[in-house]
This record gives C-alpha cells, sequence and structure tokens, in this order.
C-alpha cells in the first residue's frame, strides 16, 4: 500500500497552527478563498505556461544576438501570456476585486528576475558557440520556476518556487518579506527529498530568497530528520484524527478566519 499523498504546504501549515491544519484537514472545513489565494493560483498558470515555452524561445535563437534583444523576447512573451491569462480569468479577477493593471505588474515584477537569470545562461551558451536546438541543449544552467513535483514512493509532494538545474541541483524558496523562518528551512529539506527522488542525486543545500538577502542553506542529516519527522507526526494525526487543542497566539488569531469555529469548538 502507498504512502498518503503530502504536500511540503501541509507541514508548514502544521508548524504555523496545528488547530487551524487540524480544522482543516480532519474536520473539513474549507478556507474560505481570497484574493491572495486566487492571485497565487492564475500567477502559477502564467509561470508554468512561461516554463514549457522557454524551450521554443532559446531554440528559436539562431544568430548572436544581445541581453537587450534577448531581454526584449523575454518580455514579449510573458506579457502575452500574463495578458492572456487576465483575459481568461477577467470574471475571477473582477469577481474578488482584483485590479487587471496591479496584477499583470505584480506578475511581470516577479517575472523579472527569473527572466534575467536565464538571460545570464544563454550569453553563456552562445558565447560558448551554440545556438538553435544547440543552445538549449548546451545551457550551462536552467532555470524552472513554481515547479510542480510528487513522490508516490516518498508520499510528498508540493511546488518548489525555483529549481536551478547545472552542476548542481538547486531549490529556491523565495519569500516576499525580510525575514527567514525555520519553516522555509523544513519546506527546502522537503523539496531536496523531492528532487532526490526525481534526478537521483545528491541535494547539498537550497537558498532562501527574502526581500534584502539570500541565505544558503545546508541540507544536512539533521534538518532532513527534523522534516520526516513532522511528516510522521502529521501522518499519524490524520490516521488517528487525533484534536489538536487551541494554543491561541493573538498575532496569529486575530487575522485568522477560522477563529471564530476554532473557539467555539
Amino acid at each position: 500500500m502507498n504512502t498518503p499523498i503530502l504536500s511540503i504546504t501541509d507541514i508548514t501549515s502544521y508548524m504555523y497552527c496545528p488547530r487551524k491544519f487540524y480544522l482543516k484537514k480532519v474536520r473539513g472545513i474549507k478556507e474560505k478563498q481570497n484574493q491572495l489565494m486566487v492571485k497565487g493560483r492564475l500567477k502559477h498558470e502564467v509561470f508554468d505556461r512561461f516554463n514549457k515555452n522557454e524551450k521554443n524561445i532559446v531554440t528559436e535563437i539562431k544568430e548572436k544576438i544581445s541581453k537587450e534583444e534577448i531581454y526584449k523576447i523575454y518580455r514579449t512573451d510573458a506579457l502575452k501570456i500574463t495578458n492572456q491569462i487576465i483575459n481568461f480569468h477577467k470574471e475571477l479577477l473582477s469577481g474578488f476585486k482584483i485590479s487587471r493593471f496591479d496584477f499583470l505588474h505584480e506578475v511581470l515584477s516577479s517575472l523579472e528576475k527569473e527572466i534575467k537569470l536565464r538571460i545570464s545562461s544563454i550569453e553563456q551558451g552562445i558565447e560558448k558557440g551554440y545556438l538553435g536546438k544547440e543552445l538549449w541543449e548546451n545551457l550551462p544552467v536552467k532555470y524552472f520556476s513554481e515547479v510542480e513535483m510528487i513522490s508516490e514512493e516518498l508520499g510528498l509532494k508540493g511546488r518548489i518556487d525555483r529549481v536551478e538545474l547545472g552542476e548542481e541541483i538547486i531549490p529556491y524558496e523565495i519569500k516576499t518579506r525580510k525575514e527567514v523562518y525555520e519553516a522555509d528551512k523544513i519546506q527546502l529539506a522537503g523539496y531536496s527529498l523531492l528532487l532526490e527522488d526525481k534526478f537521483k542525486k545528491k541535494i547539498y543545500f537550497g537558498i532562501i530568497e527574502t526581500a534584502e538577502k539570500k541565505e544558503k542553506i545546508i541540507i544536512d542529516e539533521e534538518l532532513r530528520k527534523r522534516f520526516l519527522g513532522l511528516a510522521e507526526e502529521i501522518r499519524t494525526m490524520l490516521r488517528e484524527k487525533k484534536e489538536m487543542p487551541i494554543n491561541s497566539s493573538f498575532k496569529k488569531c486575530q487575522y485568522c478566519n477560522f477563529q471564530e469555529i476554532c473557539f467555539s469548538g
């Protein structure tokens, strides 16, 4: 019998508030969809299509061109994809009072970093004399954004903010806040297990990228054990339907839309 699939975000959600996790996963109380959830889902659609189209972009580079020209090609593609997603979901955006212009700006700003990383790798490939299909096949580093992965063997799934494929395989966790939390490191450990299962190659470290810095996180056995221990703790709780006690934190509870249900039992 296969291990039930556990999302890596389930583990960080459990770390943040076991009570809320219990209400959602055991009691089956659904969280009301909000602006943040809708924008996250649509942003993932954009990044997924952007990833899938990148091979076509690179293989069409059949002569040596400047960094500015490469940027223009990527930017045009990103703008086209984002507008297509916005137009397809215009009623959803309107229903959640999400400005089309603001969402377009937010997504393109997120893609800006990804585009610049890719341009650097393409420049290196062109300098080595590669063009077209050979350029794509010989890029020194490939980057993929919002990568969905699943492992039946591990019983895990997750969406990695960025994966760098080069001499090393490096998972990234990207945060808009300034601080690095312990849960971010746990997430990286989970992503490393998924990547190791897929590529059969050891992952030694990951990167947490915040609004102000990049922090290299060593993914050692201790961090892996902590991740696996939490995963097993959650599976036991789900299997036994064990109720999690209220452990109120004013900062966490005051904005939680489960607050009334939680305290009413």
